[in-house]
């Protein structure tokens, strides 16, 4: 389902310099101009995020993360390179919260070469949050990551059909939406928005993500809102419980965002997967070919990502992200490495399509082929012990060998 990305700015009535004020001022006129042009712009529009706005960019922020010897292992020291949601999710589970953190001065986009081959060579781990249109050139070295990864679930001929591939917990529970009396409305009126946005997706991105929540713009949402927009209403016994913000693009039907009413969560099968079967029903009426269920982060084991893949969805790089995580260690037997890979299971990207990566003999490992990746590489794994689409790799092998043998065996 729909993610969250990035905070709103802050209002007109707080104290500022009055540059500061003209500044915000500024920001306001644009997002307003953004959220009221015609649906033909969005090409220009996604070329200039991909290929504009970090040029506009005078800086990007550097630090060192040091974690002292202890029980959880040897000494670690990573570079970590720019902001963004991705790193951030990365960065949490590679640190325990006692990581000492030094602010590095700050580094001009054109200094990332340089800047990145000499974190290389004096850290332990990178994480780098790069533009996607220079990832290539700068990570010849590293794994790419995709900052989301998008999950596509195909509408055939009627639910049961679409649900072919999904789990059986899955397929039993949307049997159950009917039978728990769920219904469900689609409303395109402005109020509507207003009503989703305010009462059920700020308060449920909030509680859900913590301090990893980025809320989209207001303005952001009211756009795709008016473009081809609309809520899905979840209600049950009389009582509105959930919402989703849908909209139509070409052949399909995609979440932008959602939001349920945190004491409906507890009552089977839940509102969220009474609105997946909503907009499965509200593709089929509609002949679309595809339900878009919403990006996550690249990481097979993550909780979203392991809950549309029980929908039955594919994955793709998701096509509203700009940027790539770069990922690199420098001694692939270290513990923290060893741990991070274990326990998410990153998603890269390679010249042909998506691979993922674990670690065998770590108990974290599961075989759990995902339409859409692969193969998935287990690093330490002996090549009998697996079958397609998994792939054993030599457990000292470095992440450009690891992509390289991804890319061989996609071929």
């Amino acid at each position: 389902m729909g993610g969250a990305v990035r905070g709103r700015g802050a209002g007109l009535n707080e104290t500022r310099s009055p540059g500061g004020r003209l500044s915000t001022l500024a920001e306001q006129v644009l997002w307003r101009a953004y959220e009221h042009a015609p649906a033909a712009v969005e090409p220009v529009i996604a070329l200039g995020r991909r290929h504009v706005l970090h040029r506009l960019r005078r800086s990007i922020p550097v630090s060192r993360i040091f974690v002292e010897e202890g029980s959880h292992g040897p000494a670690l020291t990573a570079g970590i390179v720019g902001t963004g949601l991705v790193g951030d999710y990365f960065r949490a589970r590679l640190f325990p919260g006692d990581a000492e953190v030094e602010a590095q001065p700050p580094i001009r986009p054109g200094g990332l070469d340089g800047l990145l081959a000499g974190l290389a060579r004096s850290c332990d781990v990178v994480l780098a949050v790069v533009p996607r249109a220079s990832a290539k050139r700068l990570g010849p070295g590293c794994l790419r990551l995709p900052s989301l990864i998008a999950a596509g679930l195909p509408i055939a001929s009627d639910l049961t059909a679409t649900l072919a591939t999904a789990s059986r917990t899955v397929r039993r529970q949307a049997r159950e939406v009917e039978t728990a009396g769920y219904t469900w409305t689609f409303a395109a009126d402005m109020a509507d928005f207003e009503r989703f946005h305010d009462e059920f997706h700020r308060p449920f991105v909030t509680a859900r993500f913590g301090p990893l929540a980025r809320l989209r713009r207001k303005e952001e949402l009211r756009r795709e809102f008016r473009h081809g927009g609309g809520i899905i209403w979840s209600r049950l016994a009389g009582r509105t419980v959930g919402g989703g913000l849908v909209r139509v693009r070409g052949a399909s039907l995609g979440f932008v965002a959602e939001g349920v009413a945190p004491a409906a969560e507890a009552v089977p099968p839940g509102p969220q997967v009474a609105l997946n079967v909503a907009a499965c029903e509200m593709a089929l009426a509609g002949n679309l070919s595809t339900l878009d269920l919403g990006g996550a982060m690249p990481a097979l084991r993550d909780g979203i990502v392991r809950a549309k893949r029980a929908w039955g969805a594919a994955f793709t790089p998701s096509p509203e992200s700009h940027r790539d995580l770069l990922l690199s260690w420098r001694t692939p037997s270290h513990p923290a490495v060893m741990r991070l890979l274990a326990e998410l299971a990153p998603v890269f990207a390679t010249r042909h399509g998506l691979a993922a990566l674990t670690v065998a003999g770590s108990g974290h490992w599961r075989p759990a082929a995902t339409s859409g990746i692969a193969p998935l590489l287990v690093l330490g794994a002996e090549a009998g012990q697996v079958t397609w689409p998994f792939v054993a790799v030599d457990g000292e092998a470095h992440p450009a060998r690891i992509a390289a043998i991804a890319e061989e065996r996609q071929t």
